[in-house]
């Protein structure tokens, strides 16, 4: 039974450090310095699951539109599993 939470807390974790990689986009500091069109593509994590069984966490992503690409209007949401 530890064994079994110990995996379930390491894949919490997994799942944890996945969606802050997704959500945060790499700069290193020489680049540039944070703009609003840098804060305007920021992604976010809104909602986590952790299947029954934990064996998969389902997150869902906000994803701003690109303007003008698309059409004005609020971010997309994308389901991801892993």
């Amino acid at each position: 039974m530890r064994v079994l939470r110990n995996l379930h807390t390491e894949r919490v974790l997994v799942a944890a450090l996945v969606a802050a990689v997704v959500a945060v986009p790499v700069a290193s500091a020489a680049d540039q310095a944070l703009t609003p069109h840098h804060v305007a593509q920021l992604r976010a994590v809104r909602q986590v699951a952790i299947s029954p069984d934990g064996q998969q966490v389902a997150y869902v992503l906000s994803v701003p539109r690109s303007l003008p690409d698309q059409e004005d209007g609020p971010a997309w949401a994308e389901l991801h599993v892993v």
